[in-house]
């Protein structure tokens, strides 16, 4: 280190020690960043994998260690190296002031002068720390949160080190070994994409996820412009390598973030841009840059808001107020280092109704608020966002002063200090619209840049003022702190290991518990529950070993008709036990309700064998309870809605039919919809309650969505079309999807799903009162649902999904095979094409085979759906149904043969029943005395093939 070097938060001034100490962080430093960037560890290897013969494979193969060390999402390991390479360079700093054989500069007054410690950012880290853990201490769940904690001082122990204790010389080395490795990772990236990528499939290799790929690639940006001007002033045999080198490594970063699509990754771009054109250009245009950018960032904020995908919208409306909302319940120090991860998602489940299509925690659950600042906020209120807001002010201070200087107008460095700068600036501007910081990869490489950073400047500082021997710190107190340093970095070292291990016995605790290895799946759950650190990956593991516990009560009580002894029973409540520990920690965490169901059910049961009648009461209350709150967690579930049918057999018209509305609310119905249906308008009160809805329903049609006097208003009109449906009138039945149709529009796209179902519904209305003409019509509308989702408008365009299915019965219906051979392709290429039309075909049949106004078409689809699907038994049975219906005894004995004969072993029950249906409803017919030579009658009860469903598409 230079002996010129003023800056005074280096405690020891000894030349040869900090020379060493420095090429030894920066090469431990380079060591993990190429770990961090490169490997992984996937529990298996991709189909491609395994059948590529390139080069590709075995590089692949030995990044990913050949996935001998499997864990969930497969990137774990990165968290492994940072964590042990952070516990290295802390331990490395510790030696340093271990070892000092010069007294420091600086005196104890020093150490106590805030206005001179704040103007530097380890004052501002040291904040930051000192409010995670008072933040943690005392927030609701201590035991949760203080892996975050943890996760804060490793975060320091990478950043301290670096900033410190590099010399300017190795900063700059570490800079460019920094921009290699990003630049080999994203050639890396390419690679894989251009061999094994899908087409439109979005760049996301070696992360696993492009949004994360993205944000970590951004500082090679910034980092290969910069280090042209120092290629330029090279010798002259250096300088074409170099330049060509920096080019290449631009190009294929700029490529790679290109390829991954991320928008959060673009703005962060833009940012960086105009950070590095404001520092590079003189003082004099640097007012007019600034207002450029002002003017601009208001006009892409305008542009975001008005664009508003679903992930932009998940932001905006969602989780950005979360941390709002959690922020104005604790404003100065927050609920707890990561406790957004943990309370954002009872307020999100309050959500799901409003907006389904990015809130259903069927499909999605908050962990984090997608924006570092206001999650920050939320952890650790105005008191943490000020102290890590402040430490990157600071740092960015001095480099706009040192890239002001006029005496660093001709330093190397300048150009560093604006491209480090800019990838600073560019990486956080990125992060105020994802998580990647708090996801393994990202935070060595925003950490190193920010040390880079300020270990290059830091030299600009103020020199200290001259202290006398007596003044200065002794050198036992140096050795003192060194001591508690070392012993620090080994305790976060260990707790980095053990992290490592815990999301690798995560992973083993799920195969464990698919496996039906119970005990086992307990044992590893608790120990990655124990030594995960981020917050929400430590509860999960504790869903897992609960969710484990409850099954092997529950085999307890399907193996043996004996009453549960104490030892079994409390097993049962030690899960019980546990659920409440969990709902605690993380209130209405993800499947916690349905485990309360399971575990509560099992207790009914067992309280009933055992003869406790109190008992059995009262679990029997708390399974009702239990429902109740899974059904309104999981609004969207039909298993959730049934169990609390049955559970609540009392339950009013008004409280079922808000269930069943709320599983509307998430797009198209299934059969165990249908199924409560049926049984719904068999109450007496039934439609006296729908009208009373239907009414509202009506009023809110003059009404803004925000000013619905009910907020299920369009799924009433859906109900009350599908109630006109069943009673046949199916013209009536399409004007009220319509109407729902129009109620989901003017909503907007919150409640696009809905939307989709409602103008399906009509078409399949619209279907059911013509279905053999009217197919233009039916295609068009068709279309226009699947265009509210930003698909295709063509009515001639296949589609996917229920909707492809009704489209296929439209175009068979109408005759129109080749079209519909295009349709079946795009909806099931795993089998035939004749057998997938012969059965489309038969169900058409089935649904209009007792119309009288289409029973020749019924009979001629039937036909035709035997002569594509000779092996299907159903078509066959429809053709003795129509046989029957003409009198003609000989077709109809032909045909019920050909169904007994085509029926296996699995559907034999099926024919028997069938043919028993057919028996009772064509008794005089002569089959039966000639069939019954070989059929034996079945219980009562079966359905015509076709079943009663109106609807002709698959659910």
């Amino acid at each position: 280190m230079n002996t010129d070097d003023n800056s005074p938060e280096l405690l020891v001034d000894d030349p040869g020690s900090a020379n060493r100490a420095s090429a030894v962080v920066a090469v431990v430093a380079g060591v993990g960043l190429i770990g961090n960037c490169l490997l992984t560890c996937p529990h298996r290897f991709s189909d491609g994998h395994h059948t590529d013969p390139s080069l590709l494979k075995h590089v692949v193969s030995a990044l990913a260690l050949n996935a001998v060390f499997p864990t969930v999402r497969g990137v774990e390991i990165r968290n492994l190296v940072f964590y042990s390479a952070a516990a290295v360079l802390a331990f490395v700093a510790g030696l340093k002031l271990l070892t000092a054989t010069r007294r420091p500069r600086i005196s104890s007054d020093d150490l106590w002068d805030i206005r001179r410690r704040a103007s530097r950012p380890y004052f501002w880290w040291a904040l930051l720390l000192l409010v995670s853990v008072i933040s943690t201490t005392f927030s609701h769940a201590p035991r949760e949160l203080i892996g975050q904690t943890f996760i804060r001082a490793l975060h320091l122990a990478w950043w301290l080190p670096l900033a410190a204790l590099l010399t300017p010389e190795h900063a700059r080395r570490l800079m460019t070994a920094l921009l290699v490795i990003l630049g080999l990772t994203a050639s890396l990236s390419c690679w894989y994409h251009f061999e094994r990528g899908v087409p439109g499939q979005r760049l996301g290799y070696p992360f696993g996820n492009a949004l994360f790929l993205a944000a970590c690639m951004l500082p090679g940006a910034f980092l290969s412009a910069s280090l042209l001007p120092a290629g330029f002033r090279a010798s002259a045999w250096r300088r074409p390598l170099i330049l060509v080198g920096l080019l290449i490594a631009g190009g294929v970063i700029v490529l790679s973030l290109y390829l991954t699509g991320s928008r959060s990754a673009k703005v962060g771009i833009i940012a960086g841009g105009f950070v590095f054109a404001c520092l590079a250009s003189p003082k004099r245009m640097r007012p007019a840059v600034f207002v450029v950018v002002l003017v601009l960032a208001v006009a892409g904020a305008s542009y975001f808001q008005s664009f508003r995908p679903h992930s932009i919208r998940a932001r905006l409306d969602h989780e950005w107020p979360y941390a709002m909302v959690m922020f104005s319940q604790k404003m100065v120090v927050g609920h707890g280092d990561g406790a957004y991860s943990l309370l954002a998602g009872r307020i999100g489940r309050e959500d799901q109704l409003g907006d389904p299509s990015v809130m259903s925690f069927a499909k999605n659950t908050i962990v984090h608020a997608h924006n570092e600042f206001l999650e920050t906020l939320a952890d650790l209120g105005i008191a943490g966002c000020i102290a890590l807001v402040g430490a990157i002010l600071v740092t960015l201070i001095h480099a706009v002063r040192f890239v002001s200087s006029k005496d660093r107008t001709h330093d190397p460095s300048r150009w560093r200090v604006i491209g480090l700068s800019a990838a600073l600036v560019a990486v956080l501007v990125d992060q105020c619209f994802e998580p990647a910081l708090r996801i393994p990869g990202l935070a060595p490489i925003l950490l190193t840049c920010w040390a880079l950073l300020w270990a290059m400047v830091r030299r600009s500082a103020a020199p200290v003022e001259a202290r006398s021997d007596q003044d200065r710190l002794s050198n036992s107190k140096v050795r003192a702190a060194g001591a508690l340093v070392c012993a620090a970095a080994v305790g976060l070292g260990y707790l980095g290991v053990r992290d490592w291990q815990g999301v690798r016995a995560r992973y083993d605790a799920e195969v464990a518990l698919s496996d039906g290895r119970l005990d086992d799946a307990v044992e590893r759950a608790d120990f990655a529950a124990q030594h995960t650190l981020a917050p929400h990956r430590r509860v999960v593991p504790r869903t897992i070993a609960v969710q484990a516990r409850v099954i092997a009560f529950g085999r307890v009580l399907e193996n043996n008709e004996r009453p549960p002894n104490d030892t079994e029973i409390a097993l049962a409540n030690d899960a019980r036990r546990r659920i409440s520990q969990i709902e605690r920690a993380a209130p209405r965490f993800s499947g916690i309700s349905q485990l309360q169901v399971s575990v509560c059910r099992a207790l009914v049961i067992a309280c009933r064998r055992r003869n406790e009648t109190r008992n059995e009461q009262f679990f029997a209350q708390s399974l009702v309870v239990a429902l109740e709150r899974w059904r309104a967690d999981e609004p969207f579930l039909s298993a959730a809605v049934v169990r609390l049918w049955q559970a609540r057999p009392g339950a009013p018209v008004t409280d079922r039919l808000k269930w069943m509305r709320c599983l509307m609310r998430g797009g198209e119905i299934d059969p165990a919809f249908r199924s409560l249906f049926a049984m719904l308008v068999q109450h007496p009160n039934f439609a006296t309650v729908l009208d009373d809805l239907l009414n509202i329903a009506n009023e809110d049609k003059e009404r803004a969505p925000k000013a619905w006097k009910d907020s299920l208003s369009p799924e009433t009109l859906r109900i009350r079309a599908l109630y006109a449906a069943v009673q046949g009138r199916h013209r009536e039945a399409a004007q009220f999807a319509r109407s729902a149709a129009d109620l989901y529009r003017r909503a907007g796209t919150r409640l696009f799903a809905g939307h989709i179902a409602a103008l399906h519904e009509a078409v399949i209305y619209e279907f059911s009162e013509s279905p053999v003409t009217g197919s233009d019509g039916h295609l068009s509308r068709l279309a226009e649902a699947w265009a509210v989702e930003g698909g295709p408008t063509d009515p001639d365009t296949p589609l996917v999904g229920p909707i492809g299915w009704t489209r296929l019965s439209v175009l068979l219906a109408a005759g129109r095979e080749q079209e519909a051979d295009r349709q079946i392709v795009a909806l099931d290429q795993s089998k035939p094409i004749e057998l997938t039309k012969g059965a489309a075909l038969a169900r058409i049949a089935g649904v209009f085979a007792d119309d009288a106004r289409f029973g020749e078409e019924a009979e001629r689809w039937a036909q035709r759906a035997c002569s594509l699907a000779p092996h299907l038994p159903s078509p066959v049975g429809l053709c003795v149904k129509f046989a029957l219906r003409r009198g003609d005894d000989d077709s109809a004995l032909a045909a019920a043969e050909r169904v007994i004969e085509l029926s296996d072993d699995g559907q034999a029950e099926w024919a028997d029943r069938f043919l028993d249906t057919l028996q009772k409803q064509y008794p005089a017919s002569t089959i039966w005395v000639r069939l019954g030579r070989t059929f034996e009658k079945a219980d009562d009860g079966m359905e015509s093939p076709g079943g009663t469903d109106s609807s002709p598409s698959k659910e």
